[in-house]
């Protein structure tokens, strides 16, 4: 099932004068934002999404090294997928700027879904209804940069009279000739868009999505603490090194820069990702500023609970001399009185230890007329090494 959280917290002018100041203060359990010169409200959310973390995972794939906290996660699961996945990902990849842009199409359909709605399924429902002329924008990425869309309308009409210079920005991100393909084709890209979403989100993402939205659930709760007692500008601060305000403008320092006025700022919207990092992700589309708070990959996994039988067996084998014991039941079978005599032990330690390694599953006896053998269960070794390789690798 498909699912995503958001909390929602609408925060209203004050007719009290600070200098042009933004900050938070109690009154009736609503939270107020206050500024002097521009008196309008500003709807700010966090959410916990599955779509856009799919994408951003994507993207990882599409560049894993620059994610290194994620990097052998990517290229491990990128390995298991079928031949024709890992072709069409790779498409996206290197041809239409490794998912950044499609991030966006995420973000700008998705934001205001409730936590009972499934994100992926939304994300896909929305691309097939989707327009040309809007779905052009948006994967081009051109919101961010206030293209004219008369100037995209006229990119539709004649594909070919598309120039470097008119992509302006994003000559950065595209070759003119992708450019000129995916104007020409966009029905196509958009239904090879659409299959690799529905069949990635089958054969991996749906698998992983439960372990990150419980983790990413948990750290909403203490962020939406903090945030209640931060200024919403100085809080955006604090989500990256590259976000500044300088002269009144919001500035996301990217290659290029996005910017808006902070008077212009109607709605803000912060995802929660655990891929995303050390990039500084956001977009600016009208008053809405979306902005990926950077999360841990590794925490996601440690929260998952050390095996039982593994930690007890691991527990079993963390001594000298059961260890030099499993050496010589390793080679054949032997009585307490004969591991006594090789370790030069007397037989009631040998006893305990071998207590000790049974209650492990370690080791069975096997009764020859009046002696007890002791036979080392290979078995059980092999399977905590798949154990501890399952537990270590995410």
């Amino acid at each position: 099932m498909f699912t995503s959280i958001t909390i929602w917290f609408i925060l209203k002018p004050d007719f009290d004068h600070t200098g042009g100041r933004l900050y938070l203060k109690w009154r009736k359990k609503m939270r107020v934002i206050q500024r002097s010169e521009d008196r309008t409200n500003l709807k700010c959310s966090f959410v916990c999404n599955e779509a856009i973390e799919m994408l951003a995972s994507l993207h990882v794939m599409a560049d894993p090294d620059h994610h290194p906290a994620c990097s052998d996660w990517a290229k491990r699961k990128y390995s298991l997928l079928s031949p024709k996945l890992k072709e069409e990902i790779d498409f996206f990849g290197s041809v239409y700027a490794k998912w950044y842009f499609i991030m966006d199409i995420a973000a700008d359909v998705t934001s205001d879904v409730s936590s009972e709605e499934g994100t992926v399924e939304i994300l896909v429902d929305s691309i097939r209804k989707m327009e040309q002329e809007e779905f052009a924008y948006l994967f081009l990425g051109l919101p961010a940069f206030e293209f004219d869309r008369e100037e995209l309308r006229k990119w539709i009409e004649w594909p070919d009279a598309v120039t470097k210079p008119a992509l302006r920005e994003q000559a950065g991100f595209f070759e003119i000739k992708d450019v000129i393909y995916f104007l020409k084709n966009m029905e196509e890209i958009k239904q090879r868009l659409i299959w690799v979403l529905e069949n990635y989100w089958e054969e991996c993402f749906s698998r992983e999505w439960d372990a990150i939205r419980d983790y990413e659930e948990s750290v909403l709760k203490k962020e939406r603490i903090f945030f209640d007692r931060t200024d919403p500008i100085e809080y955006m601060k604090t989500l990256h090194p590259g976000v500044k305000v300088e002269d009144g403008r919001l500035i996301f320092q990217k290659n290029p820069d996005y910017s808006i006025a902070v008077s212009k700022i109607r709605e803000l919207i912060i995802f929660l990702s655990v891929f995303s990092a050390p990039h500084l992700y956001g977009n600016i589309v009208g008053g809405k500023v979306n902005i990926t708070m950077n999360l841990n990959f590794h925490s996601v996994k440690l929260r998952a609970p050390v095996p039982k039988d593994m930690f007890s067996l691991l527990t079993a084998v963390s001594d000298e001399t059961r260890i030099r014991m499993m050496k010589i039941l390793w080679n054949g079978d032997a009585t307490t009185k004969e591991m006594s005599e090789l370790l030069e032990l007397s037989p009631s330690t040998i006893s305990l230890h071998l207590k000790i390694l049974k209650e492990a599953q370690l080791v069975e006896t096997n009764k020859v007329k009046k002696f007890v053998y002791y036979k080392l269960i290979k078995d059980s070794f092999y399977k905590v090494q798949e154990s501890l390789i399952d537990y270590f690798e995410y």
